[in-house]
C-alpha cells in the first residue's frame, strides 16, 4: 500500500511540473546614456553597471548600452497582459498590475524620472522610453510600432487577451540557399509564396537588379534600402515564407478585385535573433501580385 501512495504521489509531482505555467520575466533597466563604452578597457564598468545586448531593429540589428538601475517583475506581480488598439486606433500593449507589481512600478518610476528606460520581456526589448512621471495606476499601456514582430513575439511567450486577433502564421517553409532560381517569365504570378520565394532568392543568391521585377514601380526605391541592408547584413541568414495566403485575406482579394493589399508573413533567423514580418503584396494593373510593401524598420 505505501509503495501505492509512493508511486501516486511522484506521478503527480511529476505531472504538476510539466503543467506549470510559462515563467514570465519582465525587467526595466534604466539606461546610462552618458556613460560611453570603451572595449579597450572591458572591466573599466563601475559597481552595478553592466552591458545589454538586444535586437534594436532589422536595420541596426543588435545594440549594446550600459545599464544600471532595474526592477524584475514576475508572474506574481502581473494580473494580466492584453495586446489591444488604443483611442486612435493603433497596437498597444496593456499591462495591468497586482498590488506587488504597483507598488514597484510607483517606486522604479519615480526615481527614475528624466532617464531613458528600457522595457524588456524574457529578452525581447519591447519598448525604450522616457520616464516623464511617477506611475501609481496600477497598469502601464504601451504604443506597438507599426512593426508586428514585437506582438508575434508576445503571443509566442505569453498567454495573454488577444484582442486585436492578432493570429500567428501556422505554416512555414524554407526557402532553401543556392537553390534554382525560376526566371520572372516562369513564376506563377498568382502565387504570393512563389513570388516571394524567388524574390529572396534573387536577392540573396544573385548580385544584379533582378529582384526589382517583383516589385510595383512606386515601392522601388524603399524596397532597394530593404536589400541593401539584407544583402550587406543577413547573408548568413535563413528564411521561412508562409505556406499560402491567409484564408481572409484570399477571400478579400477574390471579391474586390485589383489594389487590395495582400499580407504574406515571413520569418529571418540570423543566428542570434529572428524577427518576424510581412511581405505586402497588390495586383498591378496588369493582373499581376508585386510587392508593395515590407514592414521592417
Amino acid at each position: 500500500m505505501k509503495k501505492i501512495i509512493i508511486i501516486l504521489c511522484s506521478l503527480l509531482l511529476y505531472a504538476g511540473l510539466f503543467a506549470q505555467e510559462k515563467v514570465l520575466t519582465m525587467n526595466f533597466w534604466r539606461i546610462e546614456d552618458l556613460y560611453e563604452l570603451d572595449e579597450s578597457k572591458p572591466d573599466a564598468l563601475p559597481e552595478g553597471f553592466q552591458e545589454f545586448t538586444y535586437f534594436d531593429s532589422f536595420s541596426s540589428g543588435s545594440k549594446t548600452v550600459v545599464v544600471s538601475d532595474s526592477i524584475s517583475y514576475d508572474s506574481s506581480d502581473i494580473d494580466e497582459i492584453i495586446l489591444s488598439s488604443d483611442f486612435f486606433g493603433h497596437d498597444c500593449l496593456k499591462i495591468l498590475f497586482k498590488e506587488t507589481g504597483t507598488e514597484k512600478m510607483a517606486s522604479f518610476t519615480e526615481a527614475n524620472i528624466g532617464n531613458n528606460v528600457l522595457m524588456e520581456f524574457n529578452g525581447i526589448v519591447i519598448a525604450n522610453a522616457n520616464v516623464r512621471e511617477k506611475i501609481s495606476s496600477g497598469s502601464l499601456q504601451l504604443s506597438i510600432p507599426e512593426s508586428k514582430n514585437i506582438l508575434y513575439q508576445i503571443i509566442q511567450l505569453f498567454e495573454c487577451k488577444n484582442e486585436i486577433n492578432l493570429q500567428m502564421p501556422e505554416k512555414l517553409i524554407y526557402i532553401k540557399t543556392k537553390s534554382a532560381i525560376s526566371e520572372y517569365d516562369n513564376v506563377d504570378k498568382k502565387n504570393p509564396t512563389q513570388l516571394a520565394t524567388n524574390f529572396f532568392c534573387a536577392v540573396f543568391e544573385k548580385t544584379d537588379d533582378s529582384y526589382k521585377e517583383y516589385v510595383l514601380p512606386d515601392s522601388q526605391k524603399r524596397i532597394a534600402e530593404l536589400v541593401e541592408i539584407f544583402r550587406s547584413k543577413y547573408q548568413d541568414c535563413t528564411i521561412q515564407v508562409a505556406e499560402t495566403e491567409s484564408i481572409s485575406s484570399l477571400i478579400i482579394r477574390k471579391f474586390k478585385g485589383k489594389n487590395v493589399p495582400m499580407p504574406l508573413y515571413f520569418y529571418v533567423n540570423n543566428g542570434d535573433y529572428g524577427f518576424g514580418e510581412q511581405i505586402i503584396f497588390v495586383i498591378d494593373e496588369t493582373g499581376k501580385l508585386k510587392i508593395k510593401q515590407m514592414t521592417l524598420k
